[in-house]
């Protein structure tokens, strides 16, 4: 059967000539507008490193609403900062909540914001900033618990010990790494404006939303202090995110049923009103659409989904035409006595041999071509960790190996459907012209 197959490619040289060319474009344009579905569904199946999706955003904001009877009190800085903790201490004394902490708003895991740059000494290179709120009235906030991140050394969510310094830094494991070697740094003095003592190592996560890999250097402070602006604290609630985690086994939907409509109204301090709680992956999916990632994505998704279903359609109409020309020779060979499985088979392996052949052509420059990957470039210039999926090698493996089923596959199916619609015939019939 394989000598027949060869003699039969050889044979239709000329009209396999041109589908062969229409292979070796369509594998390469395809592996070219289809990397942006590979880097985006490749970075989604990356581990977040967080659970943060699973915490809630308490809705607080500050406005002067008068109602009957009341007065107007001017607020000092200090009264406003008061109020704004009181709510905090009202919050975290609930009975469902395990942890909660404060966060500046683009130190939220999974959210789009930029967040400030750092660098530590060494001349390492910068790194992300992320700020949490340790304040001196409560001093019992857990962002890492909060947030589901990891002890790079014992995997186990990280609890922060009660008593904290002001100088105390957080890095992560694969900064750890680039300064020293090593994530064993625990208690090693580093320069960050001042000196400070890296107190832990946290194990990788995404501070960008899930479609992007996690950042590759991430550096995580503690400020007694919320900044605002003139320190007038009354932007507060708009920097600053309380976020809680409740404990394991509470019934969620009725927690938020019984906040919303019960706890909420009782939160007024001062003009600090409370609207009740939000999921911290709505805030994520609403910082991405601000940031316009979003709609960048869905338009390449869209473009490479166009793309995969032209090729679809395009080879299975070509390997379609191909068979259906070939009615005679089909039924010649039905005639003489093949079996309608040796003749599926044979046109089968005809346009896996000529797909194969096409992919061995085009591999030089799709090789190339990974080695330029926008995707790839971009996430190395941003400081992202390039996963195995996304190193050189694997990925223009991966992906090939990803294009190549697809067109495989489609050949296959314009082939079977049209020599199975022959077989179908009588020979007579198929000879008949």
């Amino acid at each position: 059967m394989i000598t027949t197959i060869i003699k039969q490619l050889w044979n239709k040289r000329r009209a396999n000539a041109w589908i062969f060319i229409e292979l070796v474009l369509a594998a390469y344009f395809l592996w070219s507008v289809t990397d942006s579905l590979y880097f985006y569904t490749g970075n989604y199946l990356t581990p977040d490193g967080h659970t943060a999706h699973e915490c809630y955003v308490v809705d607080v904001d500050y406005g002067i609403i008068l109602g009957e009877g009341d007065t107007y009190i001017r607020q000092t800085p200090e009264m406003r900062r008061a109020n704004y903790i009181d709510i905090v201490k009202a919050v975290r004394s609930l009975p469902e909540v395990a942890h909660y902490c404060i966060a500046a708003k683009n130190s939220i895991p999974g959210s789009s914001f930029s967040t400030d740059k750092g660098a530590l000494e060494l001349k390492s290179e910068l790194a992300d900033w992320i700020t949490f709120v340790s304040l001196p009235e409560l001093g019992d906030e857990q962002p890492f618990a909060t947030f589901g991140i990891e002890d790079a050394a014992t995997r186990e969510t990280f609890v922060l010990p009660p008593a904290r310094k002001n100088n105390e830094i957080y890095v992560s494991e694969e900064y750890a790494k680039a300064l020293f070697g090593t994530a064993e740094v625990k208690g090693r003095e580093v320069e960050f404006g001042s000196k400070h003592i890296i107190a832990g190592v946290y194990k990788d996560y995404k501070t960008s939303n899930k479609y992007y890999t996690p950042l590759e250097h991430s550096i995580i402070t503690f400020t007694p202090e919320m900044r605002t602006a003139g320190d007038a604290y009354q932007d507060i609630e708009d920097r600053y995110h309380l976020v809680i985690r409740l404990k394991e086994g509470v019934n969620r939907a009725a927690f938020e049923k019984r906040f919303n409509e019960e706890i909420a109204p009782t939160l007024r301090y001062g003009y600090f009103r409370c609207h009740g709680i939000k999921k911290v992956s709505d805030i994520q999916n609403e910082l991405m659409k601000m940031t316009g990632g979003e709609g960048d994505m869905k338009m390449n998704i869209a473009l490479s989904l166009f793309a995969l279903g032209c090729v679809f359609l395009g080879m299975v109409g070509c390997f379609w035409i191909r068979a259906n020309a070939r009615r005679s020779e089909v039924a010649l060979m039905r005639s003489v006595g093949a079996s309608r499985k040796r003749v599926i088979a044979q046109f089968l392996a005809e346009a896996a041999i000529l797909v194969t052949l096409a992919y061995i052509v085009v591999a030089p420059f799709l090789v190339e071509t990974a080695k330029e990957s926008l995707y790839y470039n971009k996430a190395f210039e941003m400081g992202y960790i390039i996963s195995f999926y996304l190193e050189k090698i694997p990925h223009f493996i991966m992906h090939t190996g990803c294009n190549y089923a697809i067109i495989l596959s489609t050949a296959l199916i314009g082939t079977f459907i049209a020599v199975n619609k022959v077989i179908e015939q009588s020979p007579a019939e198929a000879l008949k012209d």
